[in-house]
């Protein structure tokens, strides 16, 4: 058990029972929390898309390769 917090008394005396034996019974409990997530739908945005066109040259060497290709006519 933790303390939470603590308060001064407010008695300046203490009473006759005080000091007896007893039972004190506390019952303990704990919390957990839930979280959940949810979309909703706030707002709608409208978009417009303008059309370009545009001209490149691109230049680069490129690879040539060649395979062989071996066929078993044998085979059946």
């Amino acid at each position: 058990m933790e303390i939470e917090r603590r308060r001064p008394a407010h008695q300046q005396t203490v009473g006759a029972g005080a000091f007896e034996e007893r039972v004190v019974e506390v019952h303990e409990a704990t919390e957990e929390p839930v979280v959940n997530k949810t979309a909703a739908v706030t707002e709608e945005v409208v978009v417009r898309r303008e059309d370009t066109e545009r001209i490149e040259t691109v230049r680069d060497t490129v690879r040539k390769e060649e395979v062989d290709i071996e066929r078993d006519t044998d085979r059946r």
